[in-house]
């Protein structure tokens, strides 16, 4: 790599970079246009600024202008290319909506990935290619430390000092049969309680005063 590339695109970002994009949590509202009950309407976000349920959290990121900023300040040489192409010459899509792209700074050359969930149209493809530029730029140590923190809500793993471990084991049970009664697997509910961890817990091994958080979380009564 051409000397000095590196270290300038490793440099850390701005406060003024730094955006917040909004994450829904909760089962019920996630991966659908309709907020549940406990969470409905969906309003404006003094935070973040978007229109979401309240049961989201923020996820911080680099804005695209910046990153695109950031390869020309360090190489103003640099390109980017689809690894694949349709019969028109253009981007190839793959079934999710994304696509691999080859992205070249300083004469070195990555690969990343990139897709637009809930994203439609033409802005799906811009979508998807900057955040293929967002994955591609990670190999070059680009806002390594956005990727490394830890997000708002991040589960403790601490117990109280008299925390009784049958309470857990009951906690436990009461879960699994209500996603039985839900007609949802077992490893529906741990894959949902490590995620909404943050993967820093296991269901199996978690204290009670986290299963009951996740419980109160799912709206279980």
């Amino acid at each position: 790599m051409k000397p000095g590339v590196s270290e300038k695109l490793r440099e850390p970002f701005p406060p003024e970079a730094i955006g917040l994009r909004p994450v829904v949590v909760c089962p019920a509202c996630k991966g659908t246009d309709v907020v549940c009950e406990k969470h409905h309407p969906a309003t404006l976000c003094d935070t973040c600024g978007e229109i979401a349920p309240e049961s989201h959290e923020h996820h911080e990121y680099i804005g695209h202008a910046w990153i695109r900023e950031r390869f020309t300040e360090a190489d103003p040489d640099w390109s980017w290319e689809p690894l694949a192409g349709d019969d028109r010459g253009l981007p190839l899509l793959d079934k999710h909506g994304g696509l691999w792209i080859r992205l070249t700074i300083g004469g070195r050359s990555t690969l990343g990935y990139g897709d637009a969930p809930d994203t439609y149209g033409g802005n799906a493809v811009k979508v998807a290619i900057s955040n293929a530029f967002r994955n591609a730029a990670m190999n070059f140590g680009v806002a390594l430390e956005m990727w490394k923190r830890k997000t708002p809500g991040t589960v403790s793993v601490a117990p109280t000092p008299d925390e009784d471990p049958r309470r857990a084991n009951q906690l436990r049970e009461e879960l699994k049969r209500h996603f039985h009664r839900k007609n949802k697997s077992f490893g529906q509910l741990v894959g949902g309680f490590r995620k909404w961890s943050h993967g820093d817990l296991e269901f199996r091994d978690a204290p009670a005063h986290v299963l009951l958080a996740y419980k109160e979380h799912l709206g279980i009564t």
